[in-house]
């Protein structure tokens, strides 16, 4: 029987460290996305956009292709495509997958910021990195205090 991890009903609490962890960084990138115009439309429509968006997309879809290796269900439920068929991987050691991609995906980051020119696309990979710090945070105190639970 294969797992699958679902985020639950508003109002419920969440049962896991990955669920909390996915709906931080799902939260952080739907904020992303949502402030920057045209991110899902179609291509003639990006075409009209000034360049820094198509950029700053770049470094968002970078986070949202980190969602979807790590939590497929969290990232389709984002819009991402491709995932039908995919599921959670909670094989051993799925915990500590996460959290080096995270940190490589925080370098990355690191690395794009200094390198970006556009104020605002520095703005962009800014949000990004606190987003990523705080996931990472969050995933490590929860593991510090909470009891390992998963409703599969």
């Amino acid at each position: 029987m294969p797992f699958t991890l679902s985020l639950p009903p508003l109002g419920r609490p969440l049962k896991s460290a990955a669920s909390f962890r996915l709906v931080t960084l799902a939260s952080a990138i739907a904020f992303i996305t949502s402030a920057l115009p045209g991110f899902a439309q179609a291509e003639d429509a990006a075409l009209a956009q000034p360049e820094w968006i198509a950029i700053s997309n770049g470094y968002a879809k970078k986070a949202l292709d980190e969602l979807a290796k790590q939590s497929p269900e969290g990232a389709g439920s984002l819009g991402v495509d491709g995932l039908d068929e995919e599921i959670f991987d909670f094989s051993n050691g799925f915990r500590d997958r996460a959290r080096k991609a995270s940190a490589k995906l925080l370098k990355t980051y690191e690395k794009d910021l200094a390198a970006a020119e556009h104020p605002k696309v520095k703005q962009d990979i800014q949000i990004l990195i606190k987003s990523v710090e705080d996931s990472m945070e969050t995933d490590r105190l929860t593991s510090e205090v909470m009891l390992p639970y998963h409703n599969v």
